[in-house]
């Protein structure tokens, strides 16, 4: 097996830890979440993230090694899409640097009747 397997089946089981703590759609305290999956993310990590309410993960899309990290492409259990994008610290050890739902508005494109989206930004993922 690969060093490049390796680190996206070490994502792929991170990300399952990480959504089963997860906000649920009633949880309204950020910052109890914030610091009980402290140790799962990265310092440049936004709390706006922690908003993003996730049950569980139903497929994965596509799992890829970049050039950033390793990125995750994952349907969950209401079929949106979302992204989680991991960061490595070290060797074999890797940080949630951020976790997107793909924007409902530009579906991923940036762009929305030919401007750039008011909703995410132009950057196709999350809200801006």
């Amino acid at each position: 097996m690969t060093n490049e397997h390796v680190d996206t089946d070490v994502c792929l089981v991170l990300l399952k830890d990480i959504i089963a703590r997860w906000p649920k759609a009633n949880d309204e305290d950020i910052e109890t979440y914030r610091v009980a999956l402290g140790s799962y993310l990265a310092d440049s990590f936004e709390d706006v993230d922690l908003h993003n309410r996730i049950e569980a993960v139903a497929s994965i899309s596509s799992i890829e090694r970049t050039n950033e990290g390793v990125q995750i492409d994952f349907y969950d259990v209401d079929e949106c899409l979302q992204r989680a994008a991991f960061e490595s610290l070290r060797e074999s050890e890797w940080r949630l640097k951020s976790l997107k739902f793909q924007c409902p508005v530009c579906f991923g494109e940036g762009v929305n009747d030919g401007d750039e989206c008011d909703m995410c930004g132009g950057t196709d993922w999350g809200a801006s």
